[in-house]
């Protein structure tokens, strides 16, 4: 079973499309399309990246995500900025990548 692994580059909060739910904030959903479409829907696995626009280590920026979706052609995932909670910002403003692994 190969495994091909990618990065994406999703961008601040900007680039997502909010997804307001009560009692949540700071949740933005991005879809991520494959490099090409695949026979079958995959397994996906991803992990989010600091953005190339924060060269720094010293960030606290702590990012949860859930897969929603996966198709053969690509899936939806939403992206929750989780060291801000409680606080009155919301979002981000690095370029947000995520790295992740299909495998069919």
């Amino acid at each position: 079973m190969p495994i091909d692994t990618a990065i994406a580059t999703l961008g601040n909060s900007g680039a997502g499309t909010p997804v307001p739910e009560a009692g949540t904030k700071g949740t933005y959903r991005y879809t991520v399309k494959f490099a090409a479409p695949f026979d079958k829907v995959p397994i996906v696995l991803a992990t989010p990246l600091q953005g190339t626009n924060y060269p720094q280590t010293n960030i606290a920026d702590t990012f949860a995500i859930t897969i929603t979706s996966v198709t053969t052609r690509d899936f939806t995932v939403n992206v929750n900025r989780v060291d801000i909670i409680g606080q009155a910002t919301q979002g981000w403003d690095q370029n947000l990548r995520l790295q992740y692994l299909t495998s069919v």
